[in-house]
């Protein structure tokens, strides 16, 4: 792997992927944070980070990525101070571009189980991303990746919402639920709420670090996460079909963004713009 020597966040937690790639990827890559099943993920309970560095294989329809040469899979989990310490890791063996795929909490009635969001930004209400930068650091969401995922859901007929999302460290106070005994906090009573009021699409607990770490270290990152709770509506569902739905968005969005890094490249542009796709 370039010279760098795996180290213990590596080991002992294997993951594999069997989604859909392209042999025009070349050297660009992509790191999906999962929440159980999602892109044909099988047989892991947590979280996980999956990224492919440079040189990957010409196809990876149905190939192990614990086989393949130059692939790292590890756990995240809940672990936003462990999202952004791999990203850092990550980038220092080529990777550049960082999706995260996972579940959601939508926050609005409207918003129907099973469909996905895709991430404009992030509301940084969790820790992690405070010990990297000051908290009026935005966390933003690269754009070239959300046209990615957007144009994927599109293809893939899809439905989703695009907007900012809120992350938070804990899943009961944190997005205003009473914890153990029904302790709630006073200053948590109206999180929800006031994310609401903002239009805040989402509650989920790993963007806003990702994004930030993202943005300093200067890669591209996004997110996609399948609503499985409604907090308005008080429904919940999870099934395979659902995830697997967010996985292959971010699957697609991957050679989606290759097409257009080429495109880039043959007219020696640095960003992307609508003309340089006509």
């Amino acid at each position: 792997m370039s010279g760098h020597t795996p180290g213990p966040w590596m080991a002992g937690e294997p993951a594999w992927y069997r989604g859909r790639s392209d042999p025009s990827a070349g050297k660009r890559s992509i790191t999906a944070a999962t929440d159980g099943v999602v892109a044909n993920v099988y047989g892991e309970a947590n979280a996980r980070l999956i990224a492919a560095a440079p040189a990957p294989p010409a196809a990876l329809q149905d190939v192990d990525l614990r086989a393949t040469q130059a692939r790292i899979a590890a756990g995240i989990g809940k672990k936003k101070d462990r999202t952004a310490f791999l990203l850092g890791e990550l980038a220092r063996i080529g990777v550049d571009t960082f999706i995260r795929v996972g579940s959601t909490g939508a926050l609005h009635a409207h918003m129907q189980l099973g469909d996905l969001v895709i991430s404009t930004g992030a509301v940084r209400l969790d820790g992690a991303s405070k010990d990297l930068v000051m908290p009026e650091y935005p966390a933003v969401a690269h754009y070239e990746v959300v046209m990615a995922l957007i144009q994927a859901a599109e293809e893939l007929k899809v439905r989703y919402h695009v907007g900012i999302t809120a992350s938070t460290d804990t899943f009961y106070t944190g997005q205003g639920r009473p914890a153990l005994g029904g302790y709630l906090p006073s200053f948590k009573e109206h999180i929800l709420e006031d994310m609401q009021k903002a239009g805040v699409l989402n509650f989920e607990m790993e963007v806003s670090a990702l994004l930030t770490a993202a943005n300093i270290f200067g890669k591209r990152a996004g997110a996609v996460c399948v609503v499985i709770a409604n907090r308005v509506t008080d429904e919940f569902q999870i099934t395979d079909a659902m995830e697997k739905n967010a996985g292959a968005v971010a699957s697609l969005a991957v050679t989606i963004l290759a097409k257009w890094d080429k495109e880039k490249e043959k007219k020696g542009k640095k960003f992307l713009y609508p003309d340089i796709l006509t």
